[in-house]
C-alpha cells in the first residue's frame, strides 16, 4: 500500500500562513491468514509494516519520519448460522496529519474586545510522535434474512473496546485573556489551538441495528466513546456519543 498527499497552502493564489507547503508519504505491506480450527471456529493471524514521512516547505519546521509494526490475533465463532461471536487484539500505529504537525497563524477571531482584537492562533508541533496502542474488541453480530416475512432481513451487532495509547495525539486550545481590560493600544491578545502528545486510555462501547423490508429500510446506530490522560486530565479529542437514525 502507498499513499501520498500533498498539499499547497494558498488562498486566491496567494499564501497562506496557517497551511504551508507539505508533503506526506505512507508506505505499508501487510499479510492476514485465516484458520479454520472448526467449521464454526476460525483464528485470525495478520502482521503490518508501515513507514511515513512528512515534508514541510518551511526552514522553521522540521520534518517528521517514523515506522512501525503492527501485529494482530483474533478469532471468530459461530454457535449457530445466526450468530458470530468475535474478538482481536492488535498493537495500533498512527502518524500524525500534515494538520495536525504544521497548522500556523490565526486560526480564527473573536473579535474587538476592550480596545483589542481577541484571536486563537495555531501553534505548529513538528515534534510530534505518532499514536502508538494496544488494543482489545469483542463483540457479537446477529443476521438472519425471513426474518419477519420473506424477502425481508434483520441485522444486529455489538462490540466493546479498550486501547492502552502511548502518545495519543490531543488537541489543546487556550482561550485569551478576557479579563484584561486595559491591553496596550492596537493590541492583539492570543489564545492558542496546538496539538500534544499524551499517554491515553480510550474505551467504549458500538452497537448497531439494521432492518431491510425489501421496499424500505430502517438502521440505529450508537457509538459511545470515552477516554481520558492517565495523569487524569480530560482530554479534547474524544468525540461524543452519537446517535443515528436512519430510515
Amino acid at each position: 500500500e502507498a499513499f501520498r498527499d500533498e498539499q499547497k497552502g494558498t488562498r486566491s493564489g496567494a499564501p497562506r500562513v496557517q497551511f504551508p507547503d507539505a508533503e506526506a508519504t505512507t508506505l505499508g505491506v501487510f499479510a492476514e491468514a485465516t484458520f479454520g480450527v472448526t467449521d464454526r471456529l476460525d483464528l485470525i493471524a495478520g502482521v503490518r509494516y508501515a513507514q511515513y514521512d512528512r515534508d514541510v516547505d518551511d526552514p522553521s519546521l522540521a520534518d517528521a519520519d517514523d515506522d512501525f509494526f503492527s501485529p494482530r490475533i483474533g478469532f471468530s465463532f459461530r454457535p449457530n448460522d445466526d450468530w458470530q461471536i468475535f474478538g482481536n487484539m492488535a498493537r495500533a500505529f498512527r502518524a500524525p496529519t500534515k494538520t495536525e504537525l504544521y497548522n500556523d497563524g490565526v486560526h480564527f477571531s473573536y473579535g474587538i474586545i476592550a480596545g483589542a482584537e481577541r484571536t486563537n492562533n495555531f501553534v505548529p508541533n513538528p515534534d510530534l510522535q505518532p499514536e502508538e496502542s494496544t488494543q482489545g474488541e469483542s463483540g457479537a453480530r446477529f443476521e438472519r434474512a425471513n426474518m419477519f416475512r420473506p424477502g425481508d432481513s434483520l441485522r444486529m451487532s455489538a462490540n466493546a473496546y479498550y486501547a492502552d495509547v502511548k502518545n495519543f495525539i490531543d488537541s489543546v486550545v487556550s482561550e485569551p485573556d478576557f479579563a484584561l481590560v486595559r491591553p496596550p493600544v492596537n493590541a492583539t491578545v492570543v489564545g492558542t489551538a496546538t496539538q500534544r502528545n499524551i499517554d491515553a486510555e480510550l474505551y467504549g462501547f458500538e452497537a448497531e441495528l439494521d432492518y431491510d423490508a425489501g421496499n424500505w429500510f430502517g438502521g440505529l446506530a450508537l457509538p459511545l466513546p470515552e477516554g481520558e490522560a492517565k495523569n487524569g486530565e480530560p482530554l479534547g479529542s474524544i468525540p461524543q456519543a452519537r446517535l443515528t437514525a436512519t430510515l
